[in-house]
């Protein structure tokens, strides 16, 4: 059954990807592997202030929710809501 990401996983994704300037679906497993990737060495690298401190907090339960979930997600669901 394809497991439909919560609205706090859109937005992380809509709030980096604006960052980013990159736009693109995500379509696959491995396209979303990749991204989470992505986003796990940019926060290795970065120290959050206070004010990013609840961004912060978000990505890292955006990152488990993805990592409980990675086979079964709804990517066109996901699509539509980006």
């Amino acid at each position: 059954m394809a497991c439909k990401l919560s609205d706090d996983a859109v937005i992380v994704i809509k709030t980096i990807q604006s960052d980013s300037k990159n736009t693109g679906k995500i379509t696959s497993n491995k396209e979303m592997e990749e991204f989470c990737l992505g986003v796990s060495l940019l926060l290795m690298g970065v120290k959050a202030s206070d004010k990013d401190k609840a961004f912060y907090k978000q990505v890292i339960a955006f990152l488990e929710e993805i990592q409980s979930h990675i086979n079964d997600i709804d990517y066109e669901d996901l699509n539509s809501r980006l």
